[in-house]
């Protein structure tokens, strides 16, 4: 039996966000994955890389929610879909501002698919904003905050990447965040 206060149409309206929201990681990931093969820069490879990977729990996420809805009718608590978060490995930025000077050149193609990369993000994270303040399920309203959080992640992630291949100087600088003693 369904949870209270979850009606067909709320039903439908769930399914419906899930199944997009599952074609658009799809689409993302493949996405990612042609733009790491086709990456100038090690730092766009590994960004695109790291994305894609993340777009993949993304989808594995979605599809528990999704299998649960269709069976039980309930969505399943977040904390039980969501899982371990995996820490990246390696930094996805060079140590240097030498390095960062080198990655900078023959990367317009690297900026154009990080812009690109960009706008699926700020899509994501508005349908899964839209779709957490619009549910009155308190499972379905914590996997879409989360879900909202890792996009808008991603969406700084490429900023920054987008910044360091642009102007790898002031992002060094901002990384950094110099003191001044001022004396």
């Amino acid at each position: 039996m369904p949870s209270k206060g979850f009606t067909p149409q709320a039903s439908a309206a769930a399914l419906a966000v899930l199944e997009e929201a599952m074609r658009n990681e799809v689409d993302g990931r493949q996405f990612y994955l042609q733009a790491a093969e086709k990456s100038v820069s090690a730092q766009s490879k590994a960004t695109f890389t790291t994305l894609a990977a993340d777009e993949e729990q993304h989808l594995r996420i979605l599809q528990k929610e999704l299998d649960a809805l269709q069976g039980s009718g309930k969505w399943v608590a977040a904390s039980k879909v969501i899982g371990p978060q995996e820490r990246r490995a390696e930094p996805l930025f060079p140590p240097d501002k030498k390095a960062a000077a080198r990655t900078a050149q023959a990367v317009k193609s690297d900026l154009e698919a990080l812009e690109f990369a960009m706008g699926i993000e700020e899509r994501a994270f508005k349908l899964y904003s839209k779709a957490g303040q619009e549910t009155d399920d308190p499972h379905a309203r914590a996997l879409y905050k989360y879900l909202a959080n890792q996009e808008n992640g991603h969406y700084q992630l490429i900023q920054r990447a987008h910044q360091y291949l642009t102007s790898p100087g002031q992002w060094y600088e901002e990384e950094e965040k110099p003191i001044f003693d001022g004396g």
